[in-house]
């Protein structure tokens, strides 16, 4: 850990916590992540967060960044996982940090992507959208 924040090599490394139920999906989701990646477009999917149990079925939710840097959130009903992308790359710079936001209305699957460069991972306000609204068949 350094200045209060872990580093991991982005394969073999990870923080976990036991399962619970205050972190189960029981319906609309916000996920905040302060993160600096060495590599925004890695060539593999590569989560940032998330309680998932990484097969369709086993419920919960994962965000993070597809191979090619385009935002990602997966939500897992308990039967389908259902992966919703950003419509737009960030254009993140590697090596920087970002504090990125996803919202997800899970009964009107609404979801928006969002980032700031500002450090504060609390705002309300000042979040710039990474490109469209993505809308669809609710998720649950």
């Amino acid at each position: 850990m350094s200045d209060g924040f872990f580093t991991f090599d982005g394969s073999t490394e990870w923080a976990s916590t036991s399962d619970t139920a205050a972190l189960d999906l029981t319906g609309d989701i916000e996920i905040r992540v302060d993160v600096a990646a060495d590599d925004w477009s890695p060539g593999a999917t590569k989560a940032m967060t998330g309680k998932y149990g990484g097969s369709s079925g086993s419920g919960g939710w994962r965000f993070g960044v597809s191979a090619s840097g385009v935002l990602l959130v997966t939500i897992d009903d308990g039967t389908t996982a259902t992966n919703i992308f950003s419509s737009t790359n960030p254009s993140f710079t590697d090596g920087e940090r970002y504090q990125i936001r996803v919202t997800v209305d899970i009964s009107g699957y609404s979801v928006f992507f969002y980032y700031r460069t500002d450090g504060d991972l609390t705002a309300t306000t000042g979040w710039t959208q990474v490109g469209t609204e993505q809308t669809g068949t609710a998720i649950s």
